[in-house]
């Protein structure tokens, strides 16, 4: 059956007390008027004279008019109850922690809940991680010896069974292999329910062959998803999770706090479970139903994980509710009684400390430094066309002393041309060594900051610059100030390369994206270096994706 023909199969199976409030909203029919051949069409109509076969299904019509409509008001002289129905029974088995309340949906109010907060839950059963490709080579062993519970692997991502998540099986196999409990999530780019199928179909095809403790969960958070209309997005959502409740998957949805209040449908949510995402607040406040994980951070750093790394509190005994006839004790004490709130696994605040030099802090004692508990460096190659005088002599000693290396290069220029000629001179003047940290483009120079580029003309330059050493064996960041990188860059650009972000005598950076090195003083000082000094904190084990990768030398 295709997805118009269920939605609308769905419309004429409710309530008679909805039917005349549909039936508003579109011509009566029955579902045996709708041809099985065509999508989005009606065989009859009562106000137009077009050709019925030219008039559109007005399937999100339908779906708008049900959900929006399934709510009713019962007042009474104390209190004012509201109560909602579904056409199925919401599948989702019940909790046995403590969770939240679910906050019922006006009649008034179809995707945006006035109630009031929902209660948060008391109790955090288990902690975990998030992870793609984008953390890389993972030591799953390290990473249960530090604390984490469970993990929530991404499968894959799209429509086609090639845009699987390359690190998904290796993830799976040795996460289980050392104890962890997995789920997992599929990233959407669906903007149609019948794109949203070929998701969930893709999606099993490459999940069928492992048992999950967790659920598996829908992944909708792309801007342009978020300018669909909430009928539309909750239909993309139901249809993709009823695809994999049907298949025998526990489902549920993740997206981030004010996407979820306001473009999916209350009704459509409690069918599924919940994992929501905010930062930066006591708890994610700005979602007013029931949920089962919260991801709290996305700037985590465990022991294994080789990049900063999504962290989440788990409110539920999900290995209990997925296979309570296997469950073997996970979140309880040998009586079957809940487990007090697990402890938080050990955050290190600043994992390495680092600090950058150019030629302008002169010769260097690199054994003095590493006495002083250096544990790496980012040194200047260059600005403009020349190389940096004091270059080669700070990567030799710096070597010898055994600290760990990246590079910068501060570029001038703000045209294509001659950004290019840069980026030259860079490949030229660190062609052959090793570096465990990224290579950086620099852009923290006033002819940079001060062009007035819009950030169109930044991308391109950036992108002029880094072609130069994508695919030939280079990992490559972005540097900057905060302000600059915020303002003028677009955020989509950080997904592509590494950030190293300079802010100074703040807490931490107002800083949307990830980033993996902070510059977070311009005036302090080091054992063997004259003067002062940059300095870092670095929150990724950049040496072990370069060795695993074999990049930047290795």
């Amino acid at each position: 059956m295709s997805i118009s023909k269920r939605l609308l199969a769905a419309v004429m199976s409710f309530t008679t007390a909805c039917s005349a409030m549909v039936a508003a909203a579109v011509p009566t029919a029955s579902a045996a008027d709708y041809p099985t051949a065509e999508l989005y069409h009606t065989t009859t109509s009562q106000e137009s004279k077009e050709d019925p076969e030219e008039m559109p299904f007005r399937v999100f019509e339908i779906y708008d008019a049900f959900y929006g409509t399934t709510a009713t008001t019962t007042t009474t002289t104390v209190t004012t109850t509201t109560t909602t129905t579904t056409t199925r029974a919401a599948t989702k088995p019940a909790t046995t922690a403590a969770a939240t309340t679910k906050q019922p949906v006006s009649a008034t109010t179809m995707a945006v809940s006035t109630t009031a907060a929902s209660d948060v839950p008391s109790k955090v059963l288990s902690w975990g991680v998030d992870v793609s490709r984008y953390q890389n080579v993972i030591d799953w062993e390290k990473v249960k010896a530090a604390g984490i519970d469970f993990a929530i692997m991404q499968a894959g991502y799209g429509r086609y069974l090639n845009q699987e998540d390359y690190t998904f099986d290796i993830n799976m196999q040795n996460a289980q292999a050392a104890g962890i409990e997995c789920g997992a999530y599929w990233y959407s780019y669906a903007m149609s329910p019948e794109e949203a199928l070929l998701e969930a179909q893709v999606c099993c095809e490459i999940i069928k062959d492992y048992n999950f403790t967790f659920p598996i969960y829908f992944d909708i958070e792309e801007p342009a998803q978020g300018l669909l209309s909430v009928a539309e997005i909750s239909a993309i959502v139901d249809t993709f999770c009823g695809y994999l409740e049907e298949k025998g998957y526990f489902v549920g949805v993740y997206s981030y706090a004010t996407f979820l209040e306001s473009k999916i449908y209350r009704n459509v949510l409690e069918k599924y479970d919940v994992w929501v995402a905010q930062y930066g607040t006591e708890a994610p406040i700005a979602y007013t139903g029931d949920y089962g994980i919260w991801q709290y951070t996305p700037y985590g750093y465990i022991d294994g994980i080789p990049t900063q790394v999504d962290l989440n509190n788990a409110y539920r005994n999900y290995p209990y509710i997925t296979a309570p006839d296997t469950y073997s004790g996970f979140g309880r004490d040998d009586t079957g009684a809940l487990l007090p709130a697990v402890t938080k696994p050990a955050q290190p605040e600043y994992p390495k400390k680092g600090f950058d030099v150019s030629a302008v802090q002169g010769d260097v004692d690199w054994e003095t430094v590493k006495a002083d508990d250096i544990d790496f460096t980012i040194i200047c190659a260059g600005s403009g066309t020349k190389a940096d005088a004091k270059f080669a002599a700070n990567y030799e000693k710096a070597s010898a002393a055994g600290i760990e290396k990246g590079a910068y290069w501060k570029v001038k220029s703000t045209t294509v041309e001659g950004i290019t000629k840069e980026a030259e001179a860079f490949k030229k003047t660190i062609s052959g060594l090793k570096f465990e940290y990224p290579i950086y483009l620099d852009l923290s120079d006033n002819t940079i900051v001060n062009s007035g580029l819009s950030k169109e003309e930044m991308e391109e330059l950036i992108e002029a610059f880094c072609v130069n050493f994508e695919g030939k064996g280079y990992y490559i960041g972005v540097c900057g100030f905060e302000s600059f990188l915020n303002q003028n860059i677009d955020a989509a650009l950080y997904e592509k390369y590494d950030v190293w972000i300079a802010s100074h005598g703040v807490g931490k950076p107002d800083f949307s994206s990830k980033y993996g090195v902070w510059q977070y003083s311009g005036a302090g000082s080091v054992s063997g270096v004259n003067g002062a000094v940059c300095l870092d904190y670095c929150y990724r084990d950049y040496a072990s994706v370069m060795k695993a990768y074999h990049l930047n030398g290795f």
